[in-house]
């Protein structure tokens, strides 16, 4: 899972599209943007946890994973702070929430691309923890982060984790609103393994641009992957056979239409839903098949399967 995480953290870091805004409250967020009856409850719980679990406070002031003279040791070479927000013990859910919406952390003299490290990682960290207390704080910086492509992913990845009704209005009215928050929601709905996140998400596997078709088919994969079902956190027993259904017919369907990177991101997904009837579903289409290169490149892809 870290080794997951770090990845993804160090994709996001190339984008380079963090705005540092250097008046904020928070790293991410001004407590200010909160409606009063959030900020208050919020405030409690740091103060609380500030005094019965100082230490995770105490390491939040202490990253190390975005200064060169430790990152420079990674085998990666790039900042990165997650494992040290991952280590945080008893009250990190708080100490994150004080640091990305009320007493922000010193940048000093970290550069941009270090500084992000220490936004992307906090929202990741969040995240991970799926904390009901963290909505408000992720819906209002998903909301305020027009053109922030890092802080609007982080938001989207930790209310997908949290996979409520609220939650995922949030998500859905992005997908319809397209652009960078589209995409960013594409990130936090492969963690929502629901059919009415594959009913949303398959529409754009059509008539968008290739990138976001590519999250899209990434997305279903997660979705419906069978590795995930496995572990028993998925989602209802019930739901696991048609939901992976759902996944396999919404990439096949497309698979024909694409070919290059988008047609390689389609047979990855196939191959992490892994349903077990993939190979009759292929076989069916193959029956409607009149073009030569369009069969073999079914019978290419029943072989990788």
């Amino acid at each position: 899972m870290r080794s997951r995480w770090t990845a993804a953290l160090l994709v996001g870091m190339a984008f380079g599209l963090f705005a540092i805004d250097a008046h904020a409250d928070g790293v991410l967020l001004a407590p200010s943007k909160l409606e009063a009856p959030v900020r208050s409850k919020l405030a409690t719980g740091i103060s609380r946890a500030r005094k019965s679990h100082p230490v995770a406070f105490q390491k939040i002031r202490n990253l190390r994973g975005h200064r060169p003279e430790a990152y420079r040791h990674f085998r990666s070479q790039e900042p990165n702070v997650l494992p040290e927000l991952q280590a945080l013990g008893p009250g990190a859910g708080w100490a994150l929430l004080d640091a990305i919406a009320f007493d922000p952390l010193e940048k000093g003299n970290a550069t941009d691309a270090e500084w992000n490290a220490v936004r992307e990682g906090l929202l990741f960290a969040l995240g991970e923890l799926r904390m009901p207390e963290a909505s408000p704080v992720l819906r209002k910086i998903f909301a305020s982060s027009a053109g922030d492509f890092g802080a609007l992913r982080g938001a989207a990845v930790g209310l997908g984790k949290l996979g409520g009704d609220v939650e995922r209005t949030v998500l859905f009215a992005a997908l319809r609103q397209g652009g960078l928050e589209r995409d960013a929601a594409l990130w936090g709905l492969r963690y929502v393994r629901r059919p009415d996140v594959v009913d949303a998400v398959s529409p754009l596997l059509s008539g968008t641009s290739e990138d976001t078709v590519r999250l899209a088919a990434r997305t279903l994969g997660y979705v419906g992957s069978s590795w995930a079902w496995r572990t028993g956190k998925a989602g209802h027993a019930a739901d696991e056979m048609p939901i992976r259904t759902k996944c396999a017919e919404a990439l096949l369907d497309v698979y024909l239409r694409y070919d290059g990177a988008v047609r390689e991101q389609i047979t990855r997904s196939l191959a992490m839903v892994a349903h077990p009837n993939v190979q009759g579903m292929i076989s069916e289409r193959l029956q409607h098949v009149a073009d030569d290169a369009d069969r073999r490149a079914l019978e290419a892809l029943k072989r990788r399967m």
